[in-house]
């Protein structure tokens, strides 16, 4: 899917993998929708985006804002309209949009894992099927899903954090199966560790990813960024980066018990087993 004169929507575009996706796509000339709860943050994205266009002497980019806790499924659905009425029914969506610390299962409360829940597979859903009857009236359009490395290989002390991404896998997968033949396209987002906002934001949570993983390069948002648009230009199945993800994937479809041994033995450790 061409990006350049097509329109966007990114959810969770605050920061992050988000903020930098928008970037990324209104500098390759997209049109540009952007979600998330906070309205001045979403404007200091917009305001950054402009700025470097009008410092580079490049054409206003377009670029809209819309609030929205995306988590609340009515509130979802009447922004989704208000877009498609205001602006257009978008060429790619984007669920990008996403919480929660990892924390094993007992230190995890209800409340925390409800919301681990509804960001990201909650909002992804909500949205997707905000705007799905209108994608499938054009017979056209691209869905990406972001996720991590946790929903293949769910490690030690990230027990809602892994289950919710592990949900949006599956539902990638499902989804996939429902748009067959109409022209749809859906993909899977999966980096491996960026790095973001998300580490200063989530104290201990970087204690906790398995120590194997320091054999894979870690990448900034703007490479993430660049890689995924280059993966919907592709029309890739599956975008996975960087490449020693892709040779750890490829490891666990071949030797599962291997792989999963890995991870375990250079993880998290509960307390109650040291």
């Amino acid at each position: 899917m061409q990006i350049k004169g097509n329109l966007s929507v990114i959810s969770g575009a605050s920061r992050g993998i988000g903020a930098a996706l928008a970037k990324e796509m209104a500098h390759q000339g997209g049109r540009i929708v952007i979600l998330a709860r906070s309205l001045s943050d979403l404007e200091k994205v917009a305001g950054e985006i402009k700025s470097k266009a009008l410092s580079s002497n490049l054409p206003a980019p377009a670029i809209y804002i819309y609030a929205v806790d995306l988590s609340d499924a009515k509130a979802t659905e009447v922004t989704a309209q208000k877009i498609i009425s205001e602006i257009g029914v978008p060429d790619i969506l984007i669920n990008n949009a996403g919480a929660g610390k990892f924390r094993c299962i007992d230190e995890t409360t209800s409340d925390e894992v409800v919301q681990m829940m509804a960001l990201p597979y909650f909002a992804a859903f909500y949205l997707t099927r905000a705007f799905l009857p209108a994608m499938l009236s054009k017979k056209s359009g691209h869905i990406v899903n972001m996720t991590s490395p946790s929903s293949v290989v769910p490690f030690a002390g990230s027990t809602g954090y892994s289950a919710a991404r592990w949900a949006m896998r599956g539902f990638t997968e499902a989804l996939r199966g429902d748009l067959r033949g109409t022209g749809i396209r859906v993909t899977l987002a999966m980096p491996g560790k960026v790095d973001s906002s998300y580490w200063e934001a989530n104290s201990g949570s970087e204690d906790r990813v398995p120590s194997i993983s320091k054999l894979i390069p870690t990448l900034t948002e703007e490479k993430t960024a660049k890689i995924i648009a280059r993966g919907i230009e592709w029309n890739c199945r599956e975008i996975i980066a960087p490449f020693m993800v892709q040779v750890f994937y490829v490891l666990y479809r071949l030797f599962p018990r291997f792989v999963t041994y890995l991870v375990h033995s250079t993880g998290w450790k509960h307390p109650s087993t040291r």
